[in-house]
This record gives C-alpha cells, sequence and structure tokens, in this order.
C-alpha cells in the first residue's frame, strides 16, 4: 500500500488469493492506443475486456474478435512497454494477466437535490429518494463507495423514522425531509468535490484545474525525457528512483509502521521495493517522481459523520407484539393507535408502502 500511495500511476486492488486488479492511469495519448488492432473505440457503458486465449497467450476481445494493440504490437508500443513496468513494479508476472480492459473516470458533478415528489404505480403519491452511487459519483481510489452509501442511507432510516415517531401529517414530510437533504449536500461536497476531484489533481496543482491534472503531468513527464540526451536521461533516472524511495520510506514510516498493523499483517519489506524500482524503466521512473504521491493532505480532514444525529427511537403500541414475524408486521398497520402517531386520519386513503421498510427497520431495532 505504501508503494501504491507514494505514486499516481498504477494502483494495485488486491482481492485475496493471489487475485486483484492492477489499475494504471494513463494518458489522453495513451488511450487512444489502448484499443483493438482495428482502433475500435467502445462505448463506456459496454468496453472491451481483451481476455486472454490460453492457447495463443493473445489477449482478445470476444465481442468483436479484435487483439489488445499495445500486446499485439509488443516492443513498439511504448505503451505496452510502460505496462510491463507497472507489472515489474509489484511483482505480477504477465503470465498471470487474464484480461485488460479500458474506462474513463467520472464525471464528478454536484447534484442539487436526494428527494423528489413521485406518484407510484398504484396513483398515490410518495417519494422517491437518491442513495448509493445514484446519488454520487465518488473517486474509488479513497475506497469511499460503500461508506457514503452507508451514510445516506443511516440518515434516510433515522429522518424517517423521527418524521413517522413525532406524528407528522403527509402534508408535512417534504419539509422534513430538509435535514436529510441537508446531510447529503454535506456529504457531496466532502467526497465528490473535496476528496474525490482533488484526489485527482497532484499536491501543489491549482484549485482550478480540472481532472486531467495528472495525465497531463504524466505526458509532459515523457515528452521532457525523450527529449534529453542520454547523460541527462541517467541522471533524471537516478534522481527519480532516489526520490520515490524517499517517498515510500517516509510513507511506511508514518502509516504502515508495525505498531499502526493488525496482527498477521507485516510493514513494507523495503529492500524488496528498493530491488523493484531498480528494475523499472527510467522514463517510468521520471514520470512517477513528477507525479508525485497522493494528494492525500488535501482530502484528509473532518469528516461527514452521523455523531450529531439524535438516534431515533420508537414507541411501540401496546398493541404490537415485538416477537411477532414481519409477516403480522404488515397486519399491525391498521393498528390505530400507530395511525394516530404517523398522523392518519381515519378518513385518509393511504398508501403504506413507501414507509413500510423504515418501519420494519424501526420494529426489529
Amino acid at each position: 500500500m505504501a508503494l501504491t500511495v507514494a505514486q499516481n500511476r498504477f494502483l494495485l486492488n488486491p482481492l485475496g488469493k493471489r487475485r486483484g486488479f492492477l489499475n494504471m492511469w494513463i494518458t489522453e495519448e495513451e488511450t487512444k492506443e489502448a484499443v483493438g488492432d482495428d482502433g475500435r473505440i467502445c462505448t463506456q457503458g459496454s468496453p472491451c475486456v481483451f481476455t486472454r486465449d490460453e492457447n495463443t497467450s493473445k489477449f482478445r476481445c470476444p465481442t468483436h474478435g479484435t487483439m489488445f494493440s499495445p500486446a499485439a504490437t509488443g516492443q513498439e508500443s511504448a505503451l505496452w512497454q510502460r505496462i510491463m513496468d507497472g507489472l515489474k513494479l509489484y511483482g505480477i508476472p504477465l503470465s498471470s494477466v487474464k484480461s485488460f480492459t479500458q474506462f474513463r473516470l467520472g464525471p464528478y458533478y454536484r447534484r442539487s437535490n436526494f428527494l423528489a415528489p413521485v406518484v407510484n404505480k398504484d396513483g398515490k403519491k410518495a417519494f422517491a429518494f437518491v442513495l448509493g452511487d445514484a446519488a454520487m459519483q465518488v473517486n474509488f481510489r479513497a475506497g469511499r463507495g460503500l461508506n457514503t452509501g452507508i451514510k445516506g442511507s443511516v440518515m434516510l432510516t433515522r429522518t424517517l423514522t423521527s418524521l413517522l415517531k413525532d406524528g407528522r401529517r403527509r402534508t408535512q414530510w417534504h419539509a422534513s425531509l430538509v435535514e436529510f437533504e441537508g446531510f447529503m449536500s454535506k456529504l457531496q461536497e466532502r467526497e465528490v468535490v473535496v476528496r474525490s476531484l482533488l484526489m485527482m489533481k497532484g499536491r501543489g496543482d491549482s484549485p482550478e484545474l480540472d481532472d486531467t491534472a495528472i495525465s497531463h503531468r504524466m505526458q509532459v513527464s515523457f515528452e521532457t525525457y525523450k527529449k534529453e540526451s542520454p547523460y541527462i536521461r541517467f541522471q533524471l533516472e537516478e534522481n527519480a528512483r532516489e526520490n520515490v524511495f524517499g517517498t515510500v520510506s517516509d510513507i511506511a514510516g508514518r502509516s504502515f509502521s508495525s505498531n499502526r498493523l493488525p496482527n498477521g499483517i507485516d510493514p513494507p519489506n523495503l529492500q524488496n521495493i528498493k530491488d523493484r524500482l531498480g528494475r523499472i524503466d527510467g522514463e517510468t521512473m521520471f514520470m512517477l517522481d513528477n507525479c508525485g504521491a497522493w494528494n492525500t493532505e488535501a482530502a484528509g480532514g473532518e469528516e461527514v459523520g452521523l455523531n450529531d444525529i439524535a438516534e431515533p427511537t420508537w414507541e411501540f403500541p401496546q398493541s404490537v407484539d415485538k416477537s411477532t414475524t414481519m409477516k403480522k408486521v404488515l397486519t399491525n398497520f391498521n393498528d390505530p393507535e400507530l395511525q394516530r402517531r404517523m398522523g392518519i386520519d381515519d378518513n385518509d386513503d393511504v398508501a403504506f408502502p413507501e414507509v413500510l421498510t423504515i418501519r420494519i427497520l424501526a420494529y426489529l431495532s
């Protein structure tokens, strides 16, 4: 992990049992090469997955029958050599690679609202709530997708439970959901604008730069390295190797020391990392140094938490038997005491499914 955080080019996502993903941040120029050998560009929703043919060891798209262009051209492809550097960096043999695919991150945007009044299939008025990935897109590098989704779900649960507990009428529900909207807007600002977008930029980059800042740095590094003489390149490579290893060592000492890791997890083997850095091509080393480490400092800070939100409570009507099964819970919706607490008059034509999930959650808690 120290090696991953120390540079922006490669990100290893291990899945256990010697399986995982090696993500490689590529430039706009490299995206033109990371396609099939016929130049076909697949849609974002259905990208080509170039899978290894066990008989030929070539990477082919089963949909279009095309070969992965960088692998097909081999030594002639600058991108392929850079991919090989990534595999060397993490000690992954090419024979272990099963497939390649290209995808784009983002776009990251601010959603203006997270709920809307709707009419359900029975013609009853209800509310639609937006949560999880549908509510906000976060950069997977920070590993915040599940975290963000759970926070939104808990907040919605608490808001609706409090709304029902206080006995507010349906005509007041929209105004009462402002608390949920406010929390989601705050969460969006923290996770999308601050964390995701800033992590797409290098340290020292202007806040006004868009999320192509690091891609631009990569491209400039490649072009600068190519222009220099062999002697200058050697100096650039040695300086970069020393700088990157220094960054890895610093991160390992601060964040991945033995006293901060769980039992059974060993701290980074710095000598092993140093040996791997020694096998990397000079161009890649120079680029890793120029792009720098993850911008964790700007993306850090106070989290949007749930601690300041009161835990909801529900005083169950005495007529509700808490040992009943979920099926019996449904029948208890007809309990007059429960209807009174929900602010429902006898003459109201109520569609209960809108509050069913939250009622059951409150009941089971």
